[in-house]
């Protein structure tokens, strides 16, 4: 079971470049006069990070979190290589359950179907992305 946490700590680790670069691309365009209205209104910093900046991120947010579960349905290697193409399977994530179900104990009928259902996970979790981009105007 702590293995778990060194996977989790593994993916994250790998994710936090992107998630930081975005968040910063966002953050840095927050228009300045909002800020300074809100400021010269007396909001505190805290308020004015609550109330104006972290509305203006929701987006981002969305999206970074679609994003991330859709690679997180992806994640393999990184447990087969950790665990020398033998995890036990308190490590099954549904890629590598649908590989052991498919190529290892030859079972095709039943991991060609846990990979219809990752992939219509997935298919939500895209549809959610691209309307969170709709209604940004990223998308026409």
């Amino acid at each position: 079971w702590t293995g778990l946490g060194v996977f989790a700590a593994l993916i994250v680790w790998g994710a936090i470049p992107f998630v930081t670069i975005t968040v910063y691309a966002a953050l840095a365009q927050v228009p300045q006069e909002l800020l300074e209205a809100a400021a010269i209104d007396g909001a505190r910093p805290w308020a004015i990070f609550r109330e104006v900046t972290l509305p203006l991120l929701k987006p981002i947010f969305v999206i970074l979190t679609s994003l991330s579960i859709i690679w997180d349905f992806q994640v393999f290697q990184q447990i087969w290589v950790m665990l020398d193409a033998r995890p036990a399977s308190d490590y099954y994530t549904m890629a590598i359950y649908a590989f052991h179900q498919s190529f290892q104990i030859s079972e095709y009928g039943l991991g060609a179907a846990i990979a219809v259902v990752m992939v219509a996970f997935m298919f939500v979790a895209t549809l959610v992305y691209l309307r969170q981009m709709l209604r940004t105007g990223e998308v026409h």
